[in-house]
């Protein structure tokens, strides 16, 4: 996998990110962009975050197992970290679709392509522990082991521009 950490400024571009034993890539207090990069078939999580901030725009995270330090969660943002989507499919994990614990925050901007979670074995979207999601437009769809969308702990999500949740 990939690791940027300690306050670097890290450009994904157009990347595959594939079969590490760890997780697929991790963001420690750092910034990053991804733009048409595709992280798959990594273990613990896909693509981790904490302390950081991200931007995703025609991402795709999958088929991420669990492993020896995290349940398989496709998108894992923690500690404050904020993800901002413009285009993004998380899909086929072992664990949770998109997981956000900790004081951190999603913005989808809906209008720059489809934010599509499905397929997932512990829920779609979940927004714990303080946590606030802007889900405007997205669709969390064919998840097991939870629902689309779970905001639990003192957590808050806006659904506007419409979306799907099952």
């Amino acid at each position: 996998g990939v690791e940027c950490r300690e306050f670097s400024v890290c450009r994904f571009i157009g990347n595959t990110i594939q079969n590490a034993t760890g997780n697929g890539v991790q963001i420690d207090s750092a910034d990053a962009t991804f733009t048409g990069d595709v992280i798959q078939n990594n273990a613990n999580y896909g693509l981790n975050m904490t302390a950081s901030r991200v931007r995703v725009t025609r991402v795709t995270v999958k088929l991420t197992t669990a492993g020896t330090s995290g349940p398989g969660n496709g998108v894992e943002i923690d500690s404050g970290s904020t993800l901002t989507v413009e285009q993004l499919t998380v899909q086929n994990n072992q664990g949770a679709g998109v997981s956000l614990i900790g004081g951190s925050n999603l913005t989808n901007r809906s209008w720059a392509g489809p934010f599509l979670v499905s397929n997932n074995g512990v829920g779609g979207i979940w927004v714990t522990e303080q946590s606030s999601a802007d889900l405007g437009g997205a669709t969390s769809i064919n998840n097991t082991g939870g629902a689309g969308v779970v905001i639990t702990g003192n957590s808050e999500a806006s659904f506007w521009q419409g979306g799907t949740f099952t």
